[in-house]
């Protein structure tokens, strides 16, 4: 096993690979995760880094601790320079958090999309993994 195989293991399974509904796509996506303290709503900015049709494994600076679903922001890129980037909205939970090197990497479970967000995101992936 080559190290950038073994690397791709040891990710996978940070971001909970054994309990999976869906194979996960590495993916290298903007992303900003919003939740409400109290009154005050918290954005956090990262990025993601695998997906599938049932969940995400993203990476961010900070940690985010709260048992409310949280709503996620993703920028799907464009191919095209003249096609504008894709923005899709979910609400999901977080199952687990792990400090990674210098990096917090989230499992989020997805619980709901937002208007056109999940056919957005699988057509998308089916480009990638095709």
């Amino acid at each position: 096993m080559s190290s950038s195989e073994a690397l791709n293991l040891l990710n996978a399974h940070a971001c909970g690979a054994d309990r999976r509904q869906h194979p996960r796509i590495y993916v290298n996506w903007r992303t900003a995760v919003m939740f409400k303290t109290g009154h005050e709503t918290v954005r956090v900015f990262g990025r993601t880094r695998d997906a599938s049709a049932s969940g995400v494994c993203i990476e961010c600076e900070q940690t985010i601790i709260t048992a409310a679903p949280v709503v996620v922001m993703i920028e799907l890129p464009s191919k095209a320079a003249h096609v504008p980037s894709d923005i899709i909205q979910f609400n999901a939970q977080i199952r687990n958090c792990i400090l990674a090197s210098d990096k917090y990497r989230m499992g989020l479970q997805i619980i709901g999309f937002h208007g056109h967000s999940e056919q957005n995101m699988l057509r998308h992936l089916r480009t990638i993994g095709a």
